[in-house]
């Protein structure tokens, strides 16, 4: 990814999208978008999609975001869209981890977007019941 496409994580806009069926107590991910602050305003190239009934959102759009606490950071709110909500199937957690890689600080993610494999299967991932 070009390091001057990057956006600034202070200007990191995020939103999300969860089915309207319950999976294991928690509604899942299946949509996530990053996008520039400037984006989600009226007229901006991704407000149709911010402003779509059910978006949940985070980032920018908070005064807290990036100043220090703990709970306003892309890393956060990736965890808690992967912890507490679970990703409906492995695409859209790879897409998730493509998109938070647009934020500057998200190395992890650029990190960890595969690049140049073959298509692989759909997976439906669950936790294992305890032993």
């Amino acid at each position: 990814m070009n390091e001057s496409k990057l956006i600034p994580a202070r200007d990191a806009a995020i939103c999300w999208f969860c089915d309207g069926e319950r999976r294991g107590g928690a509604f899942a991910v299946v949509e996530v978008h990053v996008f520039h602050k400037r984006d989600i305003r009226s007229g901006g190239a991704a407000n149709a999609i911010w402003r779509r009934p059910a978006a949940m959102t985070h980032g920018c759009v908070f005064s807290d975001w990036m100043n220090g606490m703990p709970t306003m950071t892309p890393e956060w709110i990736f965890s808690e869209l992967m912890i507490f909500h679970g990703f409906a199937d492995s695409r859209v957690a790879e897409k998730a981890v493509a998109e938070f890689a647009k934020i500057d600080t998200c190395a992890w993610a650029r990190a960890m977007v595969p690049r140049d494999l073959p298509e692989r299967p759909q997976l439906h991932w669950r936790w294992a019941p305890p032993g």
